[in-house]
């Protein structure tokens, strides 16, 4: 975008001064569009900055980066697949591992009658809480039944 507006200012500098154009050794040396290249000047930034600029839009030059960007998001993509797959082949040991403690643990309670005690008194306490709350509820929403009654009469 830069280079075309610097084009396009040269364009309208060489329109608006015809006489400076005519005298301008630029004019000899690009007589076809097609095979117009200004060879830099030795200190003038601005020209080794346009020729970095059209160096840097040709077709090929943007096709490379291009590619190597590809290249470089194939290659990310490529590892996570490979970390992927590595986490996805552990997780059945993990999984498995974790089956046959549980079931360890299971049969260890299985076995030892303190422990199916303990389960048991651990339920019941649960089943207990469990319906306190239920009444304490069931009483709160009966205590605001009337008062919504007498409001609604």
């Amino acid at each position: 975008m830069r280079a075309v507006a610097l084009l396009q200012a040269a364009v309208v500098w060489f329109l608006a001064n015809p006489a400076a154009a005519e005298s301008t050794a630029a004019l000899d040396v690009c007589q076809n569009e097609a095979t117009c290249q200004h060879p830099p000047l030795a200190g003038d930034e601005m020209s080794t900055l346009q020729s970095e600029m059209s160096a840097l839009t040709k077709p090929e030059k943007v096709h490379e980066k291009l590619s190597k960007k590809k290249q470089k998001k194939a290659v990310i993509k490529q590892v996570r697949k490979r970390k992927l797959k590595k986490s996805l082949k552990d997780a059945w040991k993990h999984r498995l591992d974790d089956d046959v403690s549980a079931l360890q643990s299971d049969l260890s309670a299985s076995t030892n009658p303190e422990k199916i005690q303990k389960k048991l008194n651990k339920k019941k306490a649960k089943k207990e809480v469990i319906k306190r709350a239920r009444k304490r509820n069931l009483k709160n929403g009966l205590k605001k039944a009337w008062k919504q009654r007498l409001h609604e009469d």
